[in-house]
């Protein structure tokens, strides 16, 4: 007989929908899905999770801000005794949204954040962003919310990295994660996918950040 291992974590993406056309989304994001699931196929989905013994849910989209059932998919989730991350852009991340994540309580948010303001309102193709996503972590902050931040590494965001470091300790920031833009989604129309012989000084680069 095959063993199945527990899933102890996994990601649900909740929605296409996202005001944002980022270069390097994974996801090619924008519009919903034409048939994306509903608040209850939704509680489903964590009530199978929790019985096959998932530990951990990150709520994803898209932007999962715009799900209309982020909400009680989180509540759920966390009365299930799941962790609870959220990985948003910021967009729509007011103070009120930011009590609500605070009281269900979510143990974690993750904002993304491409590269110091130019860089980052260059691939989200939306003016502004760079200074809601800062905005975001700094309200997260004063609700008690745990925020960390991740980056993607492309031809465009490591010139960046040691001018946005001190940026997002001032906002707030408690971690930071960086992976790897990917030819996939939106991605594959781009050219900023890193070189391997550009992962040499990148590593050395992170290590003299951390």
């Amino acid at each position: 007989m095959i063993a199945h291992p527990e899933p102890r974590f996994a990601t649900l993406e909740l929605t296409l929908r996202c005001p944002y056309r980022c270069a390097t989304c994974g996801s090619d994001a924008g519009r919903a899905r034409d048939a994306e699931l509903g608040r209850d196929e939704w509680h489903r989905v964590v009530e199978e999770l929790v019985e096959l013994g998932c530990r951990r849910v990150t709520l994803m989209g898209g932007e999962p801000l715009a799900s209309p059932d982020w909400r009680s998919i989180a509540a759920l989730a966390t009365k299930r005794r799941l962790e609870v991350e959220l990985v948003t852009s910021g967009a729509g991340l007011t103070d009120d949204v930011a009590a609500e994540l605070a009281e269900i309580p979510v143990d974690s948010v993750t904002v993304s954040v491409d590269g110091t303001e130019s860089v980052h309102d260059a691939q989200r193709r939306v003016p502004g962003a760079f200074r809601r996503a800062l905005d975001a972590i700094t309200t997260l902050r004063s609700r008690g919310v745990a925020v960390g931040v991740g980056t993607q590494l492309n031809t465009l965001t490591v010139p960046t990295l040691r001018d946005l470091a001190p940026q997002l300790e001032a906002a707030g920031a408690l971690a930071w994660q960086v992976q790897h833009t990917l030819p996939t989604g939106r991605a594959r129309q781009s050219d900023l996918t890193l070189t391997p012989a550009e992962t040499p000084p990148l590593h050395r680069l992170l290590r003299d950040l951390a």
